[in-house]
């Protein structure tokens, strides 16, 4: 399963990564980007007074690869 990870400053410029597990695969730069801009925009993830998504920065996608031992796999 592949994961989009969206890379931020928060308001104190530090490294916030938003991610998503769910998503659509392969989607294009443009539309993250936007995605990204209504994230940072809406200023709905504050904690602490801090802006989490202030400013857009990366995005990226990461695929995890299990393998199985034993026992059942889908927990």
């Amino acid at each position: 399963m592949k994961q989009l990870r969206l890379v931020f400053s928060n308001s104190e410029d530090k490294q916030t990564t938003f991610r998503q597990n769910l998503c659509q695969e392969d989607l294009p730069r443009e539309v993250i980007e936007a995605a990204m801009t209504v994230i940072s925009d809406s200023h709905l993830f504050v904690k602490d007074g801090i802006d989490l998504y202030a400013t857009p920065k990366a995005a990226y996608y990461t695929e995890t690869i299990v393998t199985p031992i034993f026992g059942d796999t889908t927990i």
